[in-house]
């Protein structure tokens, strides 16, 4: 597993994007604070089942549950339980962990990112994830320039998919970070079925996922 460069992003670069870094270091530090520590489990622990539904509770209104423009605690908690990127967060800490990735390298330059995606992935409806899903989200991201795009199009010059199971990110810059902005829904792959250039709030294109108040489940 590739080491993270020491790398740092250079003033004259970046100038104009340290405000939005800043609020981004905030809503990452403020988010994952609130999630707590991760549950302690015992060898007695219940095996997990696959339920048709699930059912999460926020205290807050959830914006839009597509990655390309979700950008807001609440509705970034919903997508971490039912999406997950190619890294992500342990929990409760804030150390990156293989998520659909088995593995990932660095270039030397800290500019070229590859990550290997574990074997045998599928969406929720049994349809085959590759690298090539991963490759269309990150441009759907760009392309549609949602709220939280810039966590994409600041950092990413081009990503290409080498084969079914690995994918490279090239880099306009070194970013030390990469592996966080990696953790954060934009960078989430999402369904082929997803409207390719519009936003669409539909999980693995196959149910929409709706709100509803505390009210209507009394």
């Amino acid at each position: 597993m590739g080491e993270v460069p020491r790398y740092g992003l250079k003033r004259q670069e970046y100038s104009h994007n340290s405000c939005r870094y800043n609020n981004f270091v905030i809503l990452i530090g403020a988010y994952y604070a609130t999630r707590g520590p991760a549950p302690v489990t015992t060898p007695t622990t219940p095996a997990v089942v696959r339920a048709e539904q699930i059912v999460i509770g926020v205290t807050d209104k959830v914006t839009d549950l597509d990655p390309s423009n979700a950008y807001d605690f609440f509705t970034w908690e919903v997508l971490n339980n039912v999406m997950e990127g190619l890294v992500k967060y342990k929990p409760g800490v804030l150390e990156i962990v293989p998520g659909l990735a088995e593995r990932w390298e660095v270039s030397a330059d800290g500019k070229v990112w590859t990550f290997y995606l574990k074997p045998n992935l599928k969406f929720s409806d049994e349809t085959p994830l590759k690298a090539s899903d991963v490759v269309r989200s990150i441009e759907r991201v760009m392309k549609i320039e949602g709220d939280p795009s810039w966590l994409v199009t600041e950092f990413v010059d081009k990503v290409e998919a080498k084969d079914d199971r690995t994918v490279v990110f090239y880099l306009k810059a070194p970013v030390g970070f990469f592996l966080h902005l990696m953790a954060t829904p934009p960078y989430f792959p999402v369904h082929p079925k997803y409207k390719p250039d519009a936003v669409d709030s539909t999980l693995d294109a196959r149910s929409p996922l709706k709100s509803v108040s505390l009210e209507s489940l009394n």
